[in-house]
């Protein structure tokens, strides 16, 4: 996904029961943002907590949640995380481009 920089990214979190591969809600979404040039081994720089009410169901074990590519350009890497008995780990990346200065007059 390529974005332009300070884009509010809605981003698809999918979780499953690790028991049947079906559909499951999380209690809770952690999301792990690394800024471009940080390696994934060490801490995150930003960690995102949401409660469901915060981000929107699509439907059973779907979410749309908002990143803000704000901070830096580059590729941003991502790791979620649904807490309760659903927790799933994915990862993805966001390449994000820099925002073009305004033309002086």
């Amino acid at each position: 996904m390529r974005v332009v920089q300070g884009t509010i990214v809605k981003t698809l979190l999918e979780f499953t029961d690790p028991d049947s591969g079906d559909p499951a809600d999380p209690v809770d979404v952690i999301v792990w943002i690394w800024q471009p040039g940080t390696a994934l081994t060490g801490p995150a720089d930003t960690e995102l907590r949401y409660s469901l009410s915060q981000i929107t169901r699509k439907e059973q074990g779907a979410y749309l949640a908002p990143i803000d590519t704000s901070p830096a350009h580059g590729v941003l890497s991502a790791e979620v995380e649904g807490t309760g008995t659903n927790a799933i780990v994915e990862r993805f990346t966001i390449n994000v481009t820099p925002r073009l200065a305004a033309d002086a007059p």
